[in-house]
């Protein structure tokens, strides 16, 4: 695991092919087009909010397909997450949003033919505001 707690401000993007990259900062991904996952193999990649209290990441958000590792996004700590940038959903997407009482919102579009699975006993909410085109299916 690797861990950004600073406000990055790189606009190249990251890649994210395996392990997982925690979050202390709404702007630790920097501002470019965050991949997650490979695009062959077995290996799961995982982005993981650390940070309390509520917070805004804008990066676009691809899952990559091909490889059979699971690509997630999982929030451990109470509070709100807001996504301002789009997701493509080339890939299945798992959302873990553990037992910390939880707000999920994306604003933009999610598209693509991959698939939103959601876990944790989270009381959360989960709201999704974007003209979303994806056909993969949620669960």
């Amino acid at each position: 695991t690797v861990t950004f707690n600073g406000s990055n401000t790189f606009t190249g993007g990251l890649t994210i092919n395996a392990g997982t990259v925690g979050t202390g900062t709404a702007t630790a991904l920097g501002n470019g087009t965050v991949f997650l996952g490979d695009t062959t193999g077995s290996a799961s990649a995982t982005i993981s909010h650390n940070l309390p209290g509520d917070r805004t990441y804008a990066n676009n958000i691809t899952v990559r397909s091909g490889s059979s590792g699971t690509k997630s996004i999982t929030q451990t700590t109470t509070g709100s997450t807001t996504y301002t940038g789009s997701f493509t959903l080339d890939g299945n997407l798992a959302w873990d949003l553990g037992s910390a009482a939880t707000v999920l919102k994306t604003t933009g579009v999610v598209s693509g033919n991959g698939s939103m699975t959601f876990s944790g006993s989270s009381t959360g909410t989960i709201g999704f505001g974007g003209a979303n085109t994806y056909t993969g299916g949620t669960t």
